[in-house]
């Protein structure tokens, strides 16, 4: 979970925009971590109120744009977040909160060796008649979680080494995500 802090061009003086990301769960069997974005934008003072068409919103994950062309988005019905559970610790609002899902969430493959940096970037237009945030932009990484692969121990010269354990498959080698002994007739991952 972590914030990716962006720009407004209006009221910075009491608005931020975050890209709020969460690492759902990680698929260790298929190396890849399933990804959820929220666009926020958080504000001071509650009190100053939207309610517009946001315009152009795109959502890129790792490379994918995701588009969600024009709608409305307002905080006369009140805020997503309250202070006590808000991300960003301040009142918050989710901009796609009244699109269904009210996030984006997609499956993100990691690298070979099990580690993954995911690029996250959005952009949209609110200006809602001065009161909303103008044209938002945030972009940045989340690092995921490291998937492990497979450890052999091996008893080299009386001394016991650890190394990666690597199979050939299809003609190529590959890291091992996993070792796997056979215990009492069942099958369990040891590492």
């Amino acid at each position: 979970m972590g914030l990716i802090q962006g720009t407004v061009s209006q009221n910075a003086d009491r608005n931020r925009s975050f890209i709020y990301w969460q690492e759902i769960s990680v698929d260790t069997e298929n190396n890849r971590s399933l990804v959820r974005v929220i666009p926020i934008i958080d504000t001071l003072t509650p009190a100053y109120d939207w309610n517009g068409t946001a315009s152009g919103m795109t959502i890129t994950i790792n490379g994918t744009p995701y588009s969600y062309g024009n709608f409305n988005s307002n905080t006369d019905s009140g805020w997503t977040y309250s202070l006590g559970d808000s991300p960003t610790g301040r009142v918050a609002e989710n901009i796609i909160e009244q699109l269904s899902p009210a996030y984006k969430e997609v499956y993100v493959d990691h690298n070979e060796d099990g580690s993954k940096d995911c690029s996250i970037s959005m952009s949209f237009s609110l200006p809602s008649a001065g009161f909303g945030p103008g044209n938002v932009s945030a972009s940045g990484t989340a690092t995921l979680t490291l998937i492990p692969r497979g450890i052999l121990h091996t008893k080299v010269s009386g001394i016991w080494k650890q190394g990666l354990t690597y199979v050939k498959v299809s003609g190529v080698w590959k890291q091992a995500i996993g070792v796997y002994t056979k215990v009492s007739g069942v099958w369990k991952q040891s590492i």
